[in-house]
């Protein structure tokens, strides 16, 4: 059997979703996505830092990045009042957008 890590995890982030990264002093940072009462923790497994771990939090980073310009170019084609108006308040519940 093999010692390769696996697992595939699905999340569909909404209005109470959000991302955090703890850090800590002597081991490795624990990057934390919440979303309502789920969360995943995203952590490397070793003990030493080495190029691979580098080169793999660097691959993270620019994936996230490469996300958040997609999310930003489909929020620009978006008719300016679809989800929130001027005044910040969400049309479908009336509640104030963040």
């Amino acid at each position: 059997m093999s010692n390769r890590p696996f697992a595939r995890i699905s999340m569909h982030l909404g209005d109470e979703s959000h991302a955090e990264c703890f850090t800590y002093d002597n081991s490795c940072p624990i990057l934390d996505i919440r979303a309502g009462n789920a969360s995943v923790a995203v952590s490397l497994n070793r003990s030493e830092i080495d190029d691979t771990a580098v080169n793999l939090a660097r691959e993270l980073a620019q994936q996230a990045q490469l996300f958040a310009t997609e999310v930003e170019r489909l929020h620009a084609t978006q008719p300016p009042d679809a989800g929130s108006g001027a005044d910040g308040i969400t049309k479908a519940t009336g509640s104030k957008a963040a």
